[in-house]
């Protein structure tokens, strides 16, 4: 049992939360093909992106991990087959979202829901 435990107490819960979206992302993929795959790249790419260049301008630290969620999340989200420029508007709108909507340093919304609605 300790071996379990010192396991499960070595992962973080955005990591957790991060590979188990991840599995069912590769799993959406596999069965969809490469439309859906250019979706999910552009999606962490302009994610990761804006949230580098807003943490710059706010000079507040980085969650990488965070970015990567919020990707996954709006591509679970997001119609597979609806227009790349959907994709990459609601990447930046849930960063921009990170950043502007927050009360005392934590967010007022879910980034990802914020940029769904």
């Amino acid at each position: 049992m300790k071996y379990i435990d010192k396991f499960l107490n070595s992962i973080t819960m955005y990591k957790l939360v991060l590979y188990g979206l991840f599995i069912m992302a590769l799993y959406a993929v596999a069965f969809e093909g490469p439309k859906i795959l250019i979706q999910l790249v552009v999606l962490f790419f302009i994610c990761y992106g804006v949230n580098i260049a807003l943490s710059k301008i706010f000079k507040v630290p980085m969650n990488a991990e965070s970015s990567s969620i919020t990707a996954l999340i709006l591509f679970f989200l997001i119609a597979p087959y609806a227009s790349i420029w959907v994709f990459v508007m609601a990447g930046a709108v849930a960063m921009l979202s990170k950043f502007v909507l927050v009360y005392n340093k934590k967010h007022l919304f879910n980034p990802a829901i914020a940029a769904a609605f």
